[in-house]
């Protein structure tokens, strides 16, 4: 097939205008000038489609996201991060497996009309992954932990890799295609003992699967790792049904940062691909551990404000040379699954934190929800951009504005699912705008 537009953004190189994505086998051959891509050999005889003044960018990477929480959202007015946990509880447990699948796949469908392509599912149960094979997604599903009791982490375990083999084989049914891959998420530090981050970062490390972590998300975290302090404390306190403590609860704390204690117990390995999510509370002495064990950090500015965690050292994160992914969490923590609004969240902290070139920001964010997206997901050599042997992941915009200025600029100022006209997913038409 090959696709013509007014514009293309490859994001490994510069706009082309006049632009042509020849793509075969679901993967992009070639990218460059229509005249140019339109004359190769390979080119003679295929489909085409002509999007006309359209703009073409990589498929979106939304980093963080939770499909089986879809129905949950909209969440439209903010509310406290506690009070909202104990209300995800509730509502989980008043749902059926069939709803579960249906918000799931209604999370997909949404996320497809946004341009997005490729996700960085959490999977709290099965539906997240079995929709990203039915769709077409791509991206990384991690399968979430909580527990690791010392009484009960031999049976918590064993569930969990009866688990994680299940997935293996709804992968494998599925077919094991390109640009999906399995990894592990230990939830957070106050829902997984030490015991519990070491035995799922070790099976990650051996089974060199990808890890990710909700960390540094609310002052309550660290108040409760430092010194057992705050909301989740409190909770943790009193949490068991006879009203005894949580096993992961210590009085006193643990005297660290959430960054000291998930590396205390094993989180990290040189050269292992490990995603934390959110990174409200950072510090500088944190983000450079970070940058150092090479982790990546997945930003979710709307859902952070709705829940009042507050804002992430966006500044600071974009200087450290450390990896970062945009996400919009659930739609049940945020209004919309729309990553161009979470660009325009972010940008927006980034200016009240002192960034001022507009052309560079709006480059390096745009950036985070496709390239570096990708490689935060470690899926950069499959995804991310528009480069021949990639798999054909294509967002279509129509955008007027970027084609008579800085087209960067123009995406972060004017984007929005509204705008998304065509997505492609491994070369195919997978949702189309209705004229």
């Amino acid at each position: 097939m090959l696709l013509t537009m007014a514009l293309a953004l490859p994001m490994d190189g510069p706009p082309i205008r006049d632009a042509a994505i020849l793509v075969a086998a679901g993967r992009i051959v070639a990218v460059g000038g229509r005249a140019e891509i339109a004359a190769l050999p390979e080119a003679h005889g295929v489909e085409r489609r002509d999007f006309g003044r359209a703009v073409a960018l990589p498929g979106l990477v939304n980093g963080h996201i939770h499909l089986e929480f879809t129905a949950l959202g909209p969440l439209r007015a903010p509310e406290s991060f506690h009070p909202w946990i104990r209300g995800l509880v509730a509502w989980s447990q008043g749902q059926t497996e069939d709803d579960w699948r249906a918000s799931a796949v209604a999370g997909g469908r949404t996320s497809l009309a946004a341009g997005v392509t490729c996700l960085g599912e959490i999977l709290t149960r099965s539906y997240g992954l079995a929709t990203m094979l039915d769709l077409g997604l791509h991206g990384t599903a991690y399968l979430e932990f909580l527990g690791g009791r010392r009484a009960t982490i031999g049976e918590e375990l064993a569930r969990f890799d009866g688990r994680l083999a299940d997935a293996r084989a709804l992968l494998a049914e599925g077919g094991d295609p390109p640009g999906v891959r399995l990894g592990l998420s230990p939830h957070t530090p106050y829902s997984v003992t030490g015991p519990g981050i070491r035995a799922i970062a070790g099976r990650a490390h051996d089974a060199a699967l990808p890890l990710a972590m909700h960390l540094a998300e609310s002052p309550d975290e660290v108040a409760f790792l430092h010194d057992g302090t705050g909301v989740i404390a409190d909770f943790l306190r009193t949490a068991e049904p006879d009203g005894s403590p949580r096993e992961t609860f210590r009085a006193g704390g643990y005297g660290i940062g959430p960054v000291g204690h998930v590396a205390a117990h094993g989180l990290f390995r040189a050269g292992h691909p490990t995603l934390l999510i959110h990174g409200t509370q950072l510090t500088d002495p944190e983000i450079a551990t970070l940058r150092d064990e090479g982790a990546a950090i997945v930003l979710c500015p709307r859902s952070n404000a709705l829940l009042r965690c507050g804002a992430a050292p966006v500044a600071a994160l974009l200087a450290s040379g450390v990896t970062l992914a945009l996400g919009t969490d659930s739609l049940g923590s945020n209004a919309d699954l729309d990553l161009f609004n979470e660009l325009r969240a972010l940008a927006a902290i980034a200016r009240a934190q002192g960034l001022t070139d507009e052309a560079a920001l709006a480059r390096r964010l745009l950036a985070l929800a496709t390239l570096e997206g990708a490689r935060a997901l470690a899926l950069d050599d499959q995804l991310g951009s528009l480069t021949p042997g990639k798999l054909a992941d294509v967002a279509l915009l129509d955008l007027p504005a970027a084609l008579d200025g800085d087209p960067y600029e123009a995406i972060l100022d004017e984007g929005a699912t509204a705008r998304v006209c065509c997505t492609i997913l491994g070369g195919r038409v997978a949702y189309e705008a209705a004229l």
